[in-house]
């Protein structure tokens, strides 16, 4: 099983963090991973867009994305339906990852 992670994007209305990150999803496609992890922080200063723009990104690839908030992320705003389609509901996943069990919680939520 191969994961891969994507961490601090820290997407801001200069844009020049969401050009990495397409750059980035194109190396993804080709590297073709079975699931992928991004660890917050998503956006810069509440970026309410960016949230958007982020989820926007990640509905284009077609292996599970899992979300999981930093410090800096808002939850209420990362929730549905800016979560990618891999991610609905709960913040909280369960499933299995070519046939191993895993599962993830937002690093913000005490367990």
């Amino acid at each position: 099983m191969l994961i891969a992670q994507i961490s601090d994007i820290h997407a801001g209305p200069d844009l020049s963090s969401l050009r990495t990150l397409e750059r980035a999803i194109g190396w993804l496609r080709s590297f073709r991973p079975d699931a992928l992890v991004v660890t917050g922080d998503l956006v810069d200063d509440e970026w309410r867009q960016g949230y958007r723009l982020v989820a926007e990104s990640l509905r284009s690839l077609d292996f599970p994305v899992y979300l999981l908030p930093g410090n800096g992320d808002d939850v209420q705003l990362m929730r549905a339906p800016n979560l990618p389609p891999s991610a609905p509901g709960s913040m909280r996943r369960d499933r299995c990852i070519s046939g191993q069990p895993s599962m993830g919680w937002p690093s913000s939520v005490s367990m």
